[in-house]
């Protein structure tokens, strides 16, 4: 027969490699998060940097108000001189031409 010190050994030594498999499952199951959260990290930082370099494509193409004036004014001004010229020519403009040339002055060949 066995002496109850050597049963309360056993059934120590039984609960203790009982409660380290469950560290060991609970540690591994930790670092199994730790590598899930670090992977949404990296993909949250990938976003951030492609949104950033998105904007920095579309930063300045949004024309401002200054700019869309500055452009109005070119294009009138445009317009008055191939107007005065034709006029020059003896040619009379109706506002169908006008509108016409109006038009033409406004499309941008360059894009």
């Amino acid at each position: 027969m066995r002496s109850p010190l050597a049963c309360f050994t056993q059934v120590t030594d039984e609960r203790l490699s009982a409660a380290s498999a469950v560290v060991k499952e609970k540690l591994n199951m930790a670092e199994h998060e730790k590598a899930k959260l670090e992977r949404i990290h990296e993909k949250i930082v990938e976003a951030q940097e492609r949104l950033k370099l998105k904007k920095s494509f579309h930063d300045g193409h949004q024309a401002s108000a200054r700019e869309l004036l500055a452009r109005y004014e070119y294009l009138q001004s445009q317009l008055n001189d191939d107007v005065a010229d034709l006029e020059s020519q003896g040619r009379h403009i109706s506002s169908l031409e006008k509108s016409v040339l109006d038009w033409v002055n406004g499309i941008r060949f360059d894009s």
